[in-house]
């Protein structure tokens, strides 16, 4: 069979990550990959913050984002 080089509007892909990565006060944000490779990177025009969560016992960040986001899909993802 054939490997897929398209994928289709609405199918779910799942990619391996192990980390976040980020300084506080600088511009990106680094998803790595069990491996150490880079899954995401967001860079923004402003800073990245950093609080005490509140009302949530999980690590966790919020972005919006205008336009597209473009992922290149190697042979690493795990579903498909």
């Amino acid at each position: 069979m054939a490997k897929k080089t398209e994928f289709e509007t609405g199918e779910r892909i799942t990619i391996k990550t192990a980390c976040v990565e980020f300084t506080v006060g600088g511009n990106t944000i680094w998803v790595q990959s069990p491996e150490g490779g880079t899954v995401l990177r967001i860079k923004c025009t402003g800073k990245v913050l950093a609080d005490r969560c509140q009302n949530s016992p999980i690590s966790h960040g919020d972005m919006y984002v205008s336009g597209d986001i473009e992922m290149c899909v190697s042979t690493d993802l795990i579903t498909q």
